[in-house]
Parts: structure tokens; C-alpha cells; sequence
């Protein structure tokens, strides 16, 4: 696998670097007032892509747990679930392939519960740029997930999601721009709630019920994403790892607020599954653990810039300083990727200078950015640079 190397980047570049990103659509609406859609050689593509990514789903079919892959697995969870407006019983999957009529709505202006409803929470999940790629990275076990609520009283349905605005190639690397001496990153987000009485299945293809609240808990949960979604508004595609030492994330998951690990590393990502785990993370916090279905488990992707051995070093970033020159100079050579983005090479070449670049050029260490805006100095794993992985863990 030397040059799986950023594959689980390019993946989801290749096909959304002349797009916006589609979470920003993810209940099938167009929002022009949150992107800039630009549909070039879609076609093109997709037809690049699938050459390259299915030859990867064998090796990721062992991670469905008895399931026929994660695509068969999405497929078929929720079929002949039947639509009940109230009902005393939680729904296990919500009806699928509907179209839904959830529509955007300020977090705190949901629909608040009566204290003693009864809500049910769903995890909700759709392959990785669907309304660009189809199903394409469901093969390889790469979607985009959210959580979504349903009141059996009222029949209210809500969801909440965490996506970035401009799915590109800023969103991993800076622009440098040398004659203003500064690194331009493009990395918003949002959290974003919808509310209605119908999900989009169409577009959340699994569903699966993980938890059912009281109406009182819920509320709570309304006032919780009402102040989460002030301050969650970058997004965080990679964590930092040590190659040699690596062994997943285990108990709750990593979550926004999951401090760093191991404890010397930098603070991990943002993405919306570290978003939906922080969701359910506080839903255990208000109702306690004895609200969630038991040994259920859900699906999440994690992304790696890779270290080899010893420890990251915080960088110090005064104006003028010899870090802040260091990081500069990282960030023009990386550069390059974003001439080779614009002009759509290959996937080989790609990710062939990725691998060889900073070997190449002499530094002797990469720069990781992360969510605290920090800068911090490694030694990459040359072999593997980047990484990508697909996995079943526990609710919380």
C-alpha cells in the first residue's frame, strides 16, 4: 500500500475540487447562498475515479461486520420500514428513499418537545459526495453522516450536520501568497439544522436508531446545538499519527472535544463524525447511558497525516521567527499539489510528488496544522504520507 498515500484525500478532491460540496446539499437542496456550485467535467470525473477506487473495497470488506460491504449494507438497512406519525415504539430504521421536506432552520428555532414525548435519534449516514459521485466511495467505506430526530407525538423530525462550505483543495493545505507573506486557508463550516416531517432518505440511505430521549432531554439538546454552532465553524479534515504505534480510536470515539491522543500529539479533527460523536456524547451527558440501544454500532472515517516515531514539536509562529519561516517554506513547496489541482493531472502523478515531495526537498520535517490553529513540526512517514480509515465503533 506505499502509495495509499493521501488516496482517501484525492478520493473525495478529485471528484469535488470543481464542485462545491455536496453536505452542504445534503437533503438534496441547493443552496446558493452557502456555495458557489461549479459542475465541471462531472462526467469526466466519475469516470476517473471508479478505475481507481473500487480495486480498494476488497480490502475494506472485512470492516461491515456480516454485512454483504458497506454498500450493500446501506442499501438494504431501512426497507419496508412502514411510515407511523405516533406510535408508543421506536421505528429501528426510518422509511427509506423518500424525499423528504426538511428545510434549514436556525438551531435554536427547532420545534421544542413537550417534556414527556418521547424522541427517538437516529444515526444517518449517505456515501461521500453522492450528488456529484453517485455510490461510488460507499465501495471503499467513505460517507458523510449526521444525526437526525423524530418525535412519535408530533411526528417532528430534525437533523443536524457538520460539513465544510468549499470542499477543495484549501481545505487541507494553505494557499501561500509569498508577496503578502501570510498562508490562506478555506476551511468554514457550519453546523446545520433542518426540520420537517419526512427525512430525505433518498439521500440519508442508512438510518438506524441509537438512542430514545424524553421530550425534556431534547430541549436541552436544542439549547446545546444552538451554542455549538457559534463556535463549530471550521473544519479539520486530518488528525496527526504515529505510523508505528497507531491502534484506533476505542471507547467513546474521538469527538470535537476529545482531547489529543496520545496526550503529546496535537488536538485531532473536526469532521462530522467527530461532530455526531460529540451529538451523542452529550445526549449521554443529559439522559444518561441507559438511553441508548444496547451494543449498537455505527460507522465512522478518520483521516491520517502520518509521523514516524518521536514526538511533534508546537511551533512558535512570532512574526519573523525561525518556525515561522519553516512553515512557510513547507507550505510553498506543498504548493505545488495545488498547480498539479488545477491543471487535473493524474491521480498517479499526484500522488506520486505527494509521496516524494517532502522527502525531495530537503527539509527534513512536515507542518500540521491544527484545530486550535496551531502549527506543529514532524517527521512524516515518507512510505505513507496520508491515510484514510473506514470502521465500526460503539454508540458512545
Amino acid at each position: 500500500m506505499r502509495y495509499l498515500a493521501l488516496v482517501g484525500v484525492v478520493q473525495i478532491f478529485r471528484g469535488a475540487l470543481a464542485t462545491s460540496c455536496e453536505e452542504c446539499n445534503a437533503d438534496g437542496e441547493e443552496d446558493a447562498s452557502l456555495l458557489q456550485i461549479k459542475m465541471k467535467e462531472r462526467l469526466e470525473v466519475h469516470s476517473g475515479l471508479e478505475s481507481e477506487l473500487l480495486p480498494l473495497a476488497g480490502s475494506l470488506k472485512e470492516l461491515s461486520s456480516g454485512t454483504a460491504g458497506w454498500l450493500d449494507g446501506h442499501q438494504h438497512l431501512g426497507a419496508g420500514a412502514n411510515w407511523i406519525q405516533e406510535s408508543n415504539e421506536p421505528e429501528k430504521q426510518l422509511p427509506a428513499d423518500m424525499e423528504g421536506d426538511m428545510k434549514m432552520v436556525d438551531p435554536g428555532a427547532q420545534t421544542y418537545a413537550w417534556d414527556d414525548d418521547a424522541v427517538d435519534v437516529y444515526f444517518v449516514s449517505s456515501p461521500l459526495l453522492s450528488t456529484k459521485l453517485g455510490d461510488t466511495l460507499a465501495h471503499i467505506g467513505l460517507f458523510h453522516c449526521g444525526i437526525a430526530f423524530k418525535n412519535r407525538r408530533s411526528g417532528v423530525v430534525t437533523s443536524s450536520q457538520f460539513y465544510a462550505l468549499d470542499f477543495g483543495f484549501n481545505l487541507i493545505f494553505p494557499h501561500y501568497d509569498a508577496e503578502a507573506h501570510k498562508l490562506v486557508w478555506n476551511n468554514s463550516a457550519i453546523v446545520a439544522t433542518k426540520e420537517g416531517s419526512v427525512l430525505n432518505t433518498a439521500y440519508w440511505t442508512w438510518t438506524h436508531l441509537v438512542a430514545s430521549i424524553k421530550g425534556c432531554h431534547y430541549n436541552q439538546y436544542i439549547k446545546w446545538v444552538e451554542a455549538e454552532a457559534k463556535t463549530t465553524t471550521k473544519y479539520f479534515m486530518f488528525n496527526l499519527g504515529d505510523h508505528g504505534h497507531f491502534d484506533g480510536f476505542h471507547g467513546t470515539g474521538h469527538s470535537i472535544s476529545s482531547p489529543a491522543s496520545p496526550s503529546d500529539y496535537p488536538p485531532g479533527s473536526v469532521t462530522c463524525f467527530d461532530y455526531a460523536q460529540e451529538v451523542l456524547n452529550h445526549i449521554k451527558t443529559i439522559a444518561g447511558d441507559e438511553v441508548f440501544t444496547k451494543d449498537e454500532k455505527i460507522l465512522r472515517n478518520d483521516m491520517f497525516f502520518w509521523a514516524q516515531g518521536g514526538k511533534p514539536r508546537k511551533m512558535n509562529m512570532t512574526a519573523g521567527s525561525d518556525d515561522e519561516g519553516k512553515v512557510f517554506a513547507f507550505y510553498a513547496a506543498v504548493q505545488t499539489l495545488a498547480d498539479i489541482f488545477t491543471r487535473e493531472s493524474g491521480l498517479k502523478e499526484l500522488l506520486a510528488i505527494l509521496a516524494h515531495l517532502i522527502e525531495d526537498m530537503e527539509l527534513g520535517y512536515a507542518v500540521f496544522h491544527d484545530k486550535n490553529g496551531d502549527y506543529w513540526e514532524y517527521l512524516p512517514y515518507y512510505q505513507v504520507f496520508a491515510d484514510y480509515f473506514a470502521h465500526k465503533q460503539s454508540v458512545w
